[in-house]
């Protein structure tokens, strides 16, 4: 869904479709193996939507039980936000 976008001018109908999506798979009970994964999605998703709050809520999520070699990137979505 995202590869169409133009990361200088999303999409946001696209950006909230994708996080919509994303947020149903949590609710349904995503494996927590993968749960990192789709709160650092969500927070990049946000950072493209301009929202500040949400993307450092999801990425600080991230963080908690993404693998030590991820942290850096996910921690430089806070930073850009």
């Amino acid at each position: 869904m995202m590869a169409n976008l133009d990361p200088q001018n999303p999409n946001r109908e696209y950006v909230q479709q994708a996080i919509d999506t994303l947020l149903q798979s949590i609710d349904a009970g995503l494996s927590s193996n993968d749960l990192w994964k789709v709160e650092e999605a969500l927070a990049k998703l946000y950072l493209q939507l301009g929202d500040k709050q949400n993307t450092q809520n999801y990425a600080n999520q991230a963080l908690l039980t993404a693998p030590s070699s991820e942290a850096i990137s996910i921690q430089q979505l806070i930073t850009q936000s």
